[in-house]
């Protein structure tokens, strides 16, 4: 088995919630592979150096099932998360890893990707 872990950084006063770095299909994640999420600021109020505020490590796969059940939840009926498709044969460096999370649209015409 390979060791795999996948890293992110994440500005600790951002409006971005920390799950809008981490998009990675649970399907496509290895058994074992970690998540490493660095939490940083930087070092003077609107200026500086970043500084590194914590580190922290957990199973990907158990993360990736989390949120997209945090992102159904919200609302059963208007929000779904769509898995990518890989045609077989699809070279390496094009296969598509990322999920998507959906609205669906009031009006029943369409919906909005996020």
């Amino acid at each position: 088995m390979l060791f795999e872990i996948e890293a992110k950084t994440w500005y600790v006063l951002s409006k971005d919630p920390l799950t809008a770095r981490f998009y990675t299909s649970r399907h496509m994640i290895n058994e074992g592979t970690l998540v490493m999420v660095v939490g940083w600021a930087l070092d003077g109020v609107v200026s500086g150096s970043p500084v590194l505020m914590r580190v922290h490590a957990t199973d990907a796969r158990e993360l990736a099932v989390e949120r997209d059940a945090q992102w159904v939840g919200i609302n059963a009926a208007s929000h779904r998360v769509v898995e990518p498709t890989n045609t077989p044969g699809t070279p390496r460096n094009k296969i598509r890893n990322q999920v998507v999370g959906e609205i669906m649209s009031k009006g029943g015409g369409g919906v909005i990707a996020s």
